[in-house]
């Protein structure tokens, strides 16, 4: 995925590619208006989430200061690279999401944002199932190990958070 600054001049697309990884062609490509953004802040800034269980077709992808403004989670088929599903945040977001899954290998994808707030999505749908708001900037990416997500916020008072995952 591409960001959104100055070299692009007028374009204001973040563009998200499959590649081919033995001759370098594109599969597919898949384009979101995002606005320009001086502190490189703007478009495809996270790493996606491949897919694995029930959601082994799809890839996610998150895509900041979107032309509606927030962010945009977006997941894509792997293969086609067809929208399955989007779901948007009103807060910008740099951080990386992650997918969570449980016992019976359903997906749930959590991101944090700009505004403090930790969102939790079905993974197959995008459809919000839970949020909780942390009271900081979330700008780095969330830890997952078993059912702990370890994450920390980065406003004045920065704290670091244990959150058990039910």
């Amino acid at each position: 995925g591409t960001t959104v600054f100055t070299r692009l001049k007028s374009k204001k697309t973040a563009i998200i590619r499959s590649i081919d990884a033995m001759s370098g062609k594109e599969n597919w490509s898949y384009s979101v208006p995002a606005l320009f953004d001086k502190d490189e802040r703007a478009g495809v800034k996270a790493s996606p989430v491949v897919g694995e269980k029930n959601i082994s077709h799809l890839v996610v992808f998150t895509v900041s200061n979107v032309q509606d403004g927030g962010s945009l989670v977006v997941a894509l088929n792997k293969q086609s690279g067809q929208e399955v599903w989007k779901t948007a945040l009103a807060a910008n977001t740099v951080s990386s999401h992650v997918a969570v899954y449980d016992k019976s290998g359903n997906a749930y994808i959590i991101q944090g944002d700009e505004s403090g707030l930790l969102t939790m999505m079905n993974a197959l749908t995008g459809e919000v199932v839970n949020t909780l708001d942390l009271g900081g900037k979330i700008d780095g990416s969330p830890a997952v190990y078993n059912d702990m997500l370890v994450i920390g916020t980065c406003s004045s008072k920065p704290k670091m958070y244990g959150i058990r995952i039910e």
